[in-house]
């Protein structure tokens, strides 16, 4: 509006509204006043939090604006590793003779449980990978021998051109150094929260979260840095584990599983859909038996409450009854085999921002993919019964091939 018309409007005015104009002003003024004074609440507010929560309040925010993503190592880096992990998978020779892998072995219980924050969790298993990632490039006696390297939501390996006992030496050392500075860290962001309380075996201890293993392929080194989680903790953490070394544990795991595979076949065969055969005539679980065991929902959080809720779901499912015990090795059986179950590859992690109200999203949850796998591993085990442990690994990676390819 003009100002001449408005201020020919305004002096056209009956006299007693120009008190209204006053008025307005004056609930501008006591607006703003107001604003002043919530806001100074508010300051108080964060001032008493920062008060009583301290590095807590201003260590986890800061933690989770700096580390929301890991972009030391990137898609293209991934995208060059990726095929010569397959090539040393398969028992191909690659210009990398040793690799590095180190996983977030409580990721889903942290995410869960322990933390119940999934955006913290991701800083917090970024922080780690940065650690990782400093240390071991910082050093010139290993950054001269790197070969690859990748990184995923959980995982960081590297490939190295040479397998010199010096140069695992020199690793382990590294793997020390980053437990501690990790642990160290993780003890005043969390000094305030309740972890211990809410985490139990591995993920009670943050030093205890991650572990890695190295070996002649990604494979070889993803078993290590499992079996890794079985070993005694030193003053700093889990130590760096060699293939060679988690190789007794690892045949036996497999000859445990065997039997169970043994005892399985017999036990079911005559439960239809329960079982599915390997190829060889030996008989395994079925993807349906192993997804419905694994959506048995526990009323208590026991081996007692898992077996029942086994029970329950293949009586419903298969018809089948089966006592305690046979639930809790059913269970046993499972769990072995997951001890060779592959880690991912893959080139690329997408994160979509939700945040974004214009952007059109599709989500598609491949169902039974999990249970698929797990199938497979199980197949592949029992197909190379009583061969050695490093054919048994390239024939269960095979199968994972096998399994993504009917996906």
């Amino acid at each position: 509006m003009p100002w001449a018309l408005l201020l020919l409007l305004t002096f056209a005015m009956p006299a007693g509204a120009k008190p209204k104009l006053a008025g307005m002003a004056a609930g501008d003024a006591a607006f703003e006043q107001s604003c002043r004074v919530n806001f100074a609440r508010f300051e108080s507010g964060i001032a008493r939090d920062r008060q009583a929560n301290g590095v807590v309040y201003d260590k986890e925010s800061r933690l989770v604006s700096r580390h929301a993503r890991f972009d030391k190592i990137t898609d293209e880096d991934n995208a060059r590793f990726i095929p010569m992990a397959l090539k040393a998978n398969a028992g191909e020779k690659t210009e990398a003779e040793l690799f590095y892998f180190s996983e977030n072995a409580v990721l889903k219980e942290l995410n869960d449980k322990v933390v119940a924050d999934k955006d913290l969790v991701t800083a917090l298993t970024n922080l780690r990978k940065d650690l990782e990632h400093f240390y071991l490039h910082q050093d010139p006696e290993l950054k001269i021998h790197l070969a690859g390297q990748y990184s995923d939501f959980k995982t960081l390996q590297i490939g190295l051109n040479t397998k010199d006992p010096r140069v695992v030496a020199r690793l382990d050392e590294k793997i020390g150094i980053i437990n501690k500075k990790y642990s160290d860290y993780l003890s005043s962001v969390a000094e305030k929260r309740v972890w211990r309380e809410k985490g139990s075996g591995l993920a009670k201890d943050s030093t205890s979260w991650f572990h890695a293993g190295v070996g002649a392929s990604p494979d070889e080194a993803a078993l290590a840095a499992r079996d890794s989680r079985y070993q005694t903790l030193t003053e700093k953490g889990p130590r760096l584990r060699s293939f060679a070394e988690a190789q007794s544990g690892l045949d036996a795991s497999g000859r445990f599983a065997d039997r169970y595979r043994t005892w399985v076949a017999k036990r079911f065969s005559g439960v239809e859909g329960m079982l599915t055969d390997a190829g060889t005539g030996r008989y395994v679980l079925s993807a349906e038996a192993i997804e419905a065991m694994k959506k048995a929902t526990p009323l208590e959080p026991t081996a007692a409450g898992y077996a029942e809720s086994v029970r329950a779901v293949l009586k419903k499912r298969f018809g089948a009854d089966i006592s305690f015990k046979e639930a809790e090795a059913l269970k046993k059986y499972m769990d072995l085999a997951d001890r060779f179950s592959p880690p991912l590859l893959m080139d690329k992690r997408v994160v979509i921002d939700m945040s974004q109200p214009a952007a059109a999203v599709i989500s598609a949850d491949f169902k039974g993919q999990n249970a698929r796998n797990l199938e497979e591993t199980l197949k592949a085990l029992a197909r190379t019964e009583k061969a050695p442990l490093p054919n048994r690994v390239k024939e269960v990676r095979r199968g994972e091939g096998l399994a993504t390819a009917k996906l």
